[in-house]
């Protein structure tokens, strides 16, 4: 009876994501799977160095032999997120005329109609860092999010999805995205509900510096310290303060 193979430990799958880039080494897809660079038949461990990251396609394509090892190995040494300083795009699939924000117990939700046809759920100071546009059946997200210096960490322009890799980790599983600053430390949590809902767990965001903060259960926390919680605001336009 063969062993089960042990899971590998999340230090170590941090370790190979930041070394990596946050996403296929080959091809920079944010969306990987942890590939064992000799084969798990011929290592049988866990070592952070030969482990690597690649894409479904990419890992498929090693493991029939149709990809050459000794090019993963290549890539392996600097990997495409690493050169280029960012992720591949990846397209998030929403669709609809209607759509959800969500911010912990906090919800902005709008139904495309004759008057209107967006949802800006926060605009502080003139900046709207969330965008929705309903066009020819379709839900399109823009999204910009800064760390507190200014500096774009997420970009989502008409549902292409790009990370700064400058953070100190992302994950990207299944529907929840990820962004960590330090260890133990969250910057975002976003779980993307397609077809026509984003829902922010918990985490900050910045506007011209000043942080909105995310709470699970308490919603949303503006920089002045008030706290909406356990509310729907349905329209066009929700928050509109200090423009």
């Amino acid at each position: 009876m063969s062993q089960k193979r042990p899971k590998i430990k999340p230090s170590i799958k941090r370790e190979v994501r930041q070394r990596c880039g946050f996403g296929c080494v080959i091809c920079g897809n944010p969306i990987f799977e942890y590939d064992h660079i000799l084969g798990w038949a011929n290592v049988k461990r866990h070592v952070a160095n030969e482990i690597t990251l690649l894409c479904d396609m990419h890992h498929k394509e090693k493991t029939t032999k149709r990809l050459p090892n000794f090019l993963v190995i290549e890539a392996n040494k600097t990997p495409y997120n690493i050169r280029v300083g960012k992720t591949l795009s990846k397209c998030l699939y929403y669709y609809g005329d209607s759509a959800n924000v969500v911010f912990g117990s906090m919800r902005f939700t709008m139904k495309r109609n004759d008057n209107f046809n967006y949802l800006i759920p926060i605009t502080f100071e003139g900046v709207s860092p969330i965008k929705i546009r309903f066009e020819d059946q379709m839900c399109f997200l823009n999204i910009e999010l800064q760390d507190p210096l200014g500096n774009i960490v997420l970009k989502i322009v008409d549902n292409e999805l790009v990370l700064n890799i400058g953070m100190w980790d992302i994950e990207f599983v299944g529907q929840k995205l990820t962004l960590r600053e330090r260890a133990y430390e969250t910057f975002i949590v976003v779980i993307f509900e397609t077809p026509n809902t984003i829902n922010f767990i918990k985490g900050k965001v910045f506007i011209n510096g000043k942080a909105f903060y995310v709470h699970p259960k308490n919603g949303l926390q503006l920089p002045g310290g008030f706290l909406m919680s356990n509310v729907t605001i349905t329209g066009a336009n929700g928050i509109i303060d200090g423009s």
